[in-house]
């Protein structure tokens, strides 16, 4: 098994010296760095180890949040790497059965390059055309999983600006030259222009659950200068390229920001270049194989009024490293091993001497618990197991344990990494503030210093210089500077890292989000029949307890049996009946046929799943009277019968029913005739043999179907043979 080795590249050792200040004139003989930058406070500005006195930061998840929300003001954002980002609402017009919208994703250009737009959390697939061509029909967009958006001419049509657009698409603008001008792009934003077909009223909750539907894009975001590059310059932002590299893009935070932007004299360029080298360099992964670049970041930067420092350090984080002031200008010092550029032999006892060996028990964490967000888990924050800052027990009480977000990680062993470099430096725990003599000068908060008094053997080891005070004063006719310090234990091999024995294994089974509950409609039921018609019109009556809860309301669809579903409509939450439960009405429908009624709840964003009832309909009770004055008169091979319709609004026909018997079970139905009520109605009823004797009955007919009950029968005989006529003589 490897021994764990503290890795010192040639990256590191560019740091080592980019930290020390470069001597360009001498005092007394001493060499001193830049007056300009050394005289005055210098200190660390956003060491990881100090965590433990940060105010709390907005996490990922609300920021992306806040950026979704519909605001007159879209906020100002940085989106470095690549990310997952909803869109701002910039435009939402509506026209006919489109929904125009421009929606906000970087507040400066983008790379674009693997792009995924995703419909309420439903990731859609570039069917055809092209995302970036305004001056074409766009990108058509399949939606995974919800057949009615594809293959029609409703579906999505996107557009994709990276910046160097000049206004809205072709389409857009000929569709709807009332709302915008041809200058309309928000040029220098990334921005995604959609035109979406809301569909009908019936299918519109089941097309978009949210109306406007949230919109996310996952693509590479920000083009950052790379100082290294002599190709790139850095006042020319079209010469910059995407780059994810963790130094990078905090130095471009530092550069761009739209708060206070420093000027680049201002910033210590050889210490983010050695940054950067070093984020570069490539790390070996145990578990996963491969390898990953040490440091990336990747995340949403929302700017605010707060702090510069405050909003910037998550990049920082994002590589365990720190921010310093060095007088008036910054620097980034990124957590390598290092060997002393100063070794401390001597200190002014008149400046003070104060030891720290441990820090109290209540200010010290039993453990650090990083977490990241994981792309394979939705870009959902995931953590990692609790690392002991000790030698203590596996169980650790939550209350011990030091939350380390790291809101620009989406690599788990980068995330691992830095876990154990924060433990490393927190459980280094001595402390020193001392007075140094004036060859201390060159040094800058990151560097390293070590102990060379072996009268106080405490104090052996390397320091880290947390801050640093070089002040000039008068010492008889010359100037002497001291330098008062504040150093922190360094921890040897800060930085190591062995794959196979610090690596936590992971689950890396497929990851889907879980759906939320969506309850569906309870006890459904339905009635039919003369109580639920209305007036002469059948129909059926359904209703269900109310589910509760965020609801908005309620989707129902029907279909008789073996015919496909129709669209109901939809039913509010608050349509309650003296029950209270929620109803509502299939009508018309035909009695003796068999109907099926489903129904689902409407949630924001979200439906469930159908429930259903099934119900043969009836009609309403008609009261019909039968005919009456039946009579019957017999004739040579055939009977007249006649019955009088009866006097009822709702009478529409006359049945005729015959039979060989005087039993109405046994009856034929001979001829329905329509008829008004009070009139009689006759037929004859023919082909019959001689002296046959008929029986008939008559019934009344309404409204869908309905059947009074049959009349008395009355009955004929037809004429008898007539006699043979007698032979000649």
């Amino acid at each position: 098994m490897p021994p764990a080795v503290a890795v010192v590249s040639a990256a590191a050792a560019a740091v080592g010296s980019a930290v020390a200040a470069v001597a360009s004139f001498t005092i007394g003989g001493i060499a001193v760095g830049s007056i300009a930058l050394q005289i005055g406070a210098s200190l660390a500005l956003s060491a990881i180890a100090q965590r433990l006195n940060r105010p709390s930061r907005p996490k990922q998840k609300d920021i992306k949040r806040e950026l979704a929300q519909i605001q007159s003001r879209p906020p100002k954002r940085f989106v470095y790497g690549r990310d997952k980002v909803p869109g701002s609402p910039a435009v939402l017009r509506v026209k006919g059965r489109n929904l125009y919208m421009c929606l906000i994703l970087n507040s400066r250009p983008s790379e674009g390059g693997d792009v995924t737009i995703y419909f309420d959390e439903r990731s859609s697939d570039i069917e055809a055309g092209d995302l970036y061509d305004f001056s074409g029909p766009g990108a058509r967009l399949k939606i995974d999983g919800y057949r009615r958006h594809n293959n029609n001419p409703g579906m999505p049509h996107a557009w994709l600006g990276r910046g160097d657009q000049v206004g809205p698409p072709d389409e857009i603008l000929a569709a709807m030259p009332e709302e915008f001008n041809s200058t309309d792009g928000w040029r220098g934003l990334t921005v995604l222009w959609l035109r979406l077909n809301a569909g009908g009223q019936e299918r519109r909750f089941d097309r978009w659950p949210r109306t406007p539907p949230a919109v996310e894009v996952e693509a590479d975001y920000s083009l950052i200068w790379d100082p290294r590059d002599p190709a790139q310059d850095p006042d020319d932002p079209e010469t910059w390229v995407w780059s994810n590299n963790q130094a990078l893009c905090l130095l471009d935070a530092i550069l761009n920001n739209p708060i206070r932007k420093r000027q680049r004299f201002l910033v210590d360029m050889p210490a983010f270049v050695a940054g950067a080298d070093l984020a570069d360099e490539p790390v070996a992964r145990f578990y996963a194989g491969g390898t990953v670049p040490r440091y990336t970041a990747n995340g949403v930067l929302l700017w605010s009024a707060s702090e510069l420092m405050d909003q910037i350090t998550p990049l920082a984080d994002a590589g365990a490293g720190d921010l310093v002031q060095i007088g008036g200008q910054i620097s980034y010092v990124p957590p390598v091993s290092r060997a002393p550029s100063y070794t401390i032999t001597d200190f002014l006892e008149d400046g003070g001497f104060d030891f720290t060996r441990l820090v109290p028990g209540s200010d010290l964490p039993t453990a650090i618990r990083a977490s990241y967000i994981a792309p394979d888990r939705g870009w959902q924050e995931s953590e990692l197991p609790a690392l002991a800052v000790g030698a203590g027990s596996a169980q650790l009480a939550d209350e011990g344990i030091l939350d380390l977000p790291l809101a620009f990680v989406t690599e788990a062993t980068q995330a691992m990494r830095i876990q154990k470099i924060t433990r490393n430096r927190i459980a280094a725990q001595r402390q020193l503030s001392l007075t140094l003599p004036p060859d201390a000068i060159d040094l800058t908060p990151g560097s390293v210093a070590g102990w060379g008094i072996a009268e106080l053997p405490k104090c052996s080891g390397n320091w880290r210089v947390v801050s640093i005070s070089p002040s000039a004063w008068l010492q008889g006719n010359g100037v002497a500077l001291r330098c008062p310090v504040v150093l922190a234990e360094e921890p040897p091999n800060v930085d190591a890292w062995n794959p196979e024995l610090d690596e936590f294994q992971l689950a890396t089974e497929d990851f889907t989000p879980p759906a939320p509950v969506r309850v569906p409609p309870d006890d459904l039921a339905a009635t039919t029949g003369p109580g639920v018609a209305s007036g002469t019109t059948p129909r059926i009556r359904f209703s269900f307890a109310p589910v509760g809860g965020n609801v908005i309301g309620y989707e129902w669809q029907w279909r008789a049996a073996g015919d496909e579903y129709a669209e109901g409509g939809s039913i509010s939450d608050s349509v309650r009946d003296a029950g209270g439960r929620v109803f509502g009405f299939l009508v018309p429908v035909v009695p003796g046929t068999e109907y099926q009624i489903q129904v689902r709840t409407i949630y924001l964003g979200a439906v469930s799943d159908f429930t259903d009832v099934v119900i043969t309909a009836q009609g309403p009770d008609f009261a019909l009277d039968p005919p009456g004055d039946g009579q019957a008169i017999g004739g040579a091979g055939e009977i007249e019968v006649s019955f009088l319709t009866p006097n009822n609004t709702a009478f529409e026909a006359i049945e005729f029913w015959g039979s060989d018997t005087d039993d109405v079970g046994a009856a034929m139905l001979l001829e329905t005739v329509a008829s008004a009520a009070n009139t009689v109605r006759t037929i004859v009823e023919t082909d019959l043999g001689d002296a046959e004797t008929r029986f008939y009955f008559a019934r009344s007919r309404g409204p869908f179907g309905s059947v009074s009950a049959f009349s008395p029968s009355v009955s004929a005989t037809t004429d008898p043979p007539p006699e043979p006529e007698p032979e000649p003589e």
